[in-house]
């Protein structure tokens, strides 16, 4: 019970932060943060796919509606979060605590290059759908490319800061 109010007080924040902040920011005029992807990393390993892709389309449908995007966000999380457990069953081992989120201590260094690749698809959906056009394909990779950077080094920093406090006691 308290995870769940851990991970709905984390959504509220993070989705308030995405509408009103980050969505905002236009890095040198191209790179645009989004944050919200960290709550997939709140949740445990074992969590169900069902219980992934409901939660996440329930939040990129609050982002879509509070920033006046017709889907966007939704469809591209929800895809996120249907890859997510198959992402990170490379780096489990057969002892990895799987009623904890995914952190360095279950998936090790294998962390890092989830953060990423739930980044880069997330991204790569959320823009070709945003664009729906090849006409100018180059802004499309430009700013695709600079606001997963951006997004990846703020997952980082996000993760470092908070990552440590993940530890869920054993009566949770």
């Amino acid at each position: 019970m308290f995870r769940e109010l851990k991970f709905l007080v984390a959504a509220v924040l993070l989705i308030l932060l995405q509408v009103w902040v980050f969505n905002y920011i236009y890095l040198f005029r191209i790179a645009t943060p989004f944050l919200y992807i960290y709550l997939l990393m709140l949740l445990p390993l074992n969590t169900s796919v069902t219980s992934l892709l409901w939660r996440s389309f329930i939040v990129g449908a609050v982002i879509d509606i509070l920033s006046g995007v017709p889907g966007l966000h939704a469809a591209a999380f929800t895809a996120v979060a249907f890859v997510r457990n198959r992402l990170a069953q490379r780096f489990m081992e057969k002892d990895s605590e799987l009623e904890y989120p995914p952190s360095s201590r279950n998936l090790k260094s294998g962390v890092y290059i989830l953060l990423l690749e739930l980044t880069v698809i997330h991204h790569f959906l959320l823009f070709v759908l945003d664009f729906w056009s090849l006409q100018n394909i180059s802004y499309l990779l430009m700013r695709m490319g600079a606001s997963m950077l951006f997004t990846y080094l703020l997952l980082l920093i996000t993760n470092s800061l908070f990552g440590k406090r993940m530890k869920m006691s054993e009566n949770e």
